[in-house]
């Protein structure tokens, strides 16, 4: 998990720095490991670390990391390609990026890291919006054309990852979270009576493009935003991907769960791809299950830490079968037994 954030300055205006230290702190909780900026002004970028002082800029591009995929300074963001047209802030993780590396090597382009992000950078410059609907993969994203002066906002198909945005006081701003976003001057904190009326009602949070918010949207899953810096409050937002609802198939059931069988196995392998250790959640269910089973069988070797919730009340508790599979794949497993107190003691920071 990683966090991004963005401004953009309708006209370009003075960055406080304020700003950029309450998005970064903001965000950190999603990526402790590493924080990057950068800006653009006339068509010249700057980058770093340290927020800077007495920076006048059209759109800032932050980043906070958690380090999976190459842990080096080769994977820092914002990354931009050698040309330094396209630049990017991306949360998530994309599975097939190394069949995408084969395909663009092919084509000529060349990598220096071993991070998914360079790769979803030379598949965008390659094959632009096109290159979405490509992916295998949980993300949120947003690219930068310098030299076309516009911002790609993107989210994956199911809306895995969040992306959030609104207008403020200088402009157009976007985050992995709303409440980064309200420390800015200008943003509008009303409520959406609606929103709000069926989540306390109905429990329902998934409203589209809606928020509790009136006037914070999000990005929808399947979708992407084009901005221009010039007029960032014209976006709108374009599919790049939807259900093939209508779609049928002749399988029987045999063929059927072979093919099912063959992509549940290809999906976990996916999944596996980290330069840091692989865990999972158990909850002694078939799903979990299921998934740690598949670990196991795909590699017997594979360190494998499971961890679980297990109630106390025994007419729900899933200890028996969290330790039936633990048992059977040799997992390490670990469990937790939070109490009533425990979860108000810690509500503020859920």
């Amino acid at each position: 998990m990683c966090g991004i954030a963005g401004l953009i300055f309708t006209p370009p205006g003075p960055v406080k720095s304020e700003w950029m230290q309450s998005l970064l702190q903001g965000l950190e909780h999603r990526g402790p490991d590493d924080l990057g900026w950068l800006s653009l002004l006339h068509g010249k970028i700057q980058r770093g670390r340290r927020v800077p002082e007495n920076l006048v800029s059209q759109a800032m591009l932050i980043h906070r990391r958690l380090s999976i995929l190459d842990l080096s300074d080769a994977g820092w963001q914002p990354m931009g390609t050698p040309d330094g047209r396209f630049w990017i802030v991306f949360n998530g993780e994309i599975y097939n990026y190394l069949e995408l590396k084969e395909e663009l090597r092919v084509l000529g382009y060349r990598f220096t890291s071993k991070s998914d992000t360079e790769v979803l950078l030379a598949a965008f410059a390659e094959w632009g919006p096109q290159a979405f609907k490509r992916l295998i993969g949980m993300f949120a994203m947003t690219i930068l054309d310098a030299k076309a002066g516009k911002a790609f906002l993107v989210r994956d198909f199911f809306g895995i990852k969040p992306l959030y945005y609104t207008s403020w006081q200088d402009g157009f701003t976007f985050s992995s979270e709303i409440p980064p976003m309200l420390q800015l001057p200008g943003v509008d904190r009303s409520a959406n009576p609606r929103r709000v009326y069926e989540y306390l009602r109905a429990g329902i949070t998934d409203f589209g493009d809606e928020t509790l918010f009136q006037n914070i949207k999000q990005v929808p899953p399947g979708h992407y935003i084009e901005v221009s810096l010039a007029e960032p409050g014209c976006a709108v937002a374009t599919r790049y991907w939807d259900v093939e609802l209508m779609r049928t198939s002749d399988l029987s059931f045999d063929e059927a769960a072979s093919q099912i069988r063959k992509l549940f196995l290809s999906n976990v392998t996916l999944h596996q791809r980290s330069d840091v250790p692989i865990g999972a959640a158990v909850s002694g269910g078939v799903d979990s299950s299921s998934i740690v089973a598949v670990m196991r069988f795909l590699n017997p070797s594979l360190e494998i830490h499971a961890f679980s919730y297990v109630a106390d009340d025994p007419r729900i508790s899933e200890e028996r079968w969290i330790d039936l599979m633990g048992h059977a794949i040799k997992a390490t497993v670990h469990k937790v037994r939070p109490s009533p107190e425990d979860i108000v003691a810690d509500l503020e920071q859920l």
